[in-house]
């Protein structure tokens, strides 16, 4: 974890400024560790509420963040995901190829889907619709 400060020293003689690095959109910034055991792993994998895990994350870290915070975490997951799941994908059709394949039907919002599982000795890929 580290800390970024931007600093502005004005005087009458002129002005110097400094730019925070281009990843630092916001006044308050979260690194990626924090987001990835926000939600991959308290939320996604331990299934812990949004307020517990908010708790959980000031009681590790000291850092306050609103359940707000880590549901916008949540949003952010697919597109920063994205080369992962494409790694996985181009592995199972380009390497050795698939093994195995299977579906099977689930509910999703109390609506009928298909699961479909596509994997390798190495990657387990799973697409509902």
């Amino acid at each position: 974890m580290s800390t970024e400060q931007n600093l502005k020293n004005v005087q009458s003689v002129g002005k110097n400024t400094s730019k925070f690095p281009g990843d630092i959109t916001n006044t308050i910034q979260y690194c990626e560790k924090v987001k990835s055991i926000a939600v991959v792993y308290l939320t996604q994998y331990q299934s812990i509420p949004y307020k517990r895990s908010s708790e959980l994350i000031y009681d590790m870290f000291g850092i306050k963040s609103s359940q707000g915070t880590i549901v916008n975490f949540n949003k952010g997951c697919p597109d920063a995901l994205r080369p992962i799941e494409n790694n996985i994908k181009n592995s199972i059709t380009n390497d050795a190829g698939a093994i195995y394949f299977d579906e099977t039907g689930i509910y999703i919002d109390k609506k009928r889907q298909w699961l479909h599982v596509t994997l390798n000795y190495k990657y387990t890929y799973y697409k509902a619709h």
